[in-house]
């Protein structure tokens, strides 16, 4: 008889994205998007420590002027890796910012809390919340298309990080998943991949291909693992006899 175990095993993020179909190439952006404190930035961190490219993290999050979450990302990622943190509360910030950089990998974390932040300075007006959809959501595509001739140009990487919306059972999105980024549609365009990072029943996270423009064979492909000081393990079944 047997059973079946998990066992987990170290691994890198890129080699994780391998077993996903992916392998990464210069002039790519990625899409992680999930709910809340599932580890989208903490994911994101120790993707940039493993290309070795200077890292411009782009900080709309409040998450940033935050002692204790600095603090846990130098743990986690380690405190030895440096980046360029900038921190922006405005679209027209996040784009100049944008045409400053000239390499390596550029996080933007996140783009629906600057969507939201851009949105409360209209709501403080008065303004109709369909006219405030109106306003940002052509923001939203800005920046991201920003961000693709920004890695086109420099033979870089991105990183847009975005917050889930649920379906609410309505639709599912792609036709597979009850959870979407909060992203205007039309940024997929300029965008690679889409990767839902949520946690499991079993606690673990678990990381979904959603979409990808040049292989969508590999839509849906899942891999499970946990964070660990310095990086990840991941998490595979394994048959045992009993």
């Amino acid at each position: 008889m047997s059973t079946l175990q998990y066992v987990a095993k170290n691994v890198g993020v890129i080699e994780a994205l391998k077993r996903l179909g992916i392998d990464l190439a210069e002039k790519t952006i990625v899409n992680v998007f999930g709910p809340p404190m599932a580890g989208k930035s903490t994911l994101s961190l120790l993707l940039a420590r493993e290309l070795g490219a200077r890292t411009t993290v782009i900080a709309c999050e409040p998450s940033y002027e935050e002692e204790p979450f600095i603090k846990f990302l130098n743990r986690v990622v380690g405190s030895d890796f440096k980046y360029d943190l900038r921190r922006v509360s405005s679209f027209a910030e996040l784009l100049k910012t944008l045409r400053e950089i000239r390499e390596g990998i550029v996080i933007i974390d996140s783009l629906s809390a600057l969507s939201d932040l851009e949105a409360q300075q209209w709501y403080e007006r008065g303004v109709d919340t369909r006219v405030v959809a109106a306003k940002v959501i052509p923001l939203v595509r800005a920046a991201t298309l920003r961000l693709r001739y920004l890695v086109n140009r420099f033979n870089g990487y991105g990183v847009i990080i975005t917050h889930a919306t649920s379906t609410a059972g309505s639709f599912k999105y792609r036709g597979r998943f009850d959870l979407r980024p909060s992203l205007a549609m039309r940024c997929g365009h300029y965008i690679d991949y889409e990767l839902l990072l949520r946690i499991t029943n079993g606690g673990y996270r678990e990381l979904t291909v959603t979409a990808s423009r040049t292989s969508p064979w590999i839509e849906g492909r899942s891999i499970k693992f946990r964070f660990k000081l310095g990086g990840i393990e991941l998490i595979e079944k394994e048959a045992k006899e009993k």
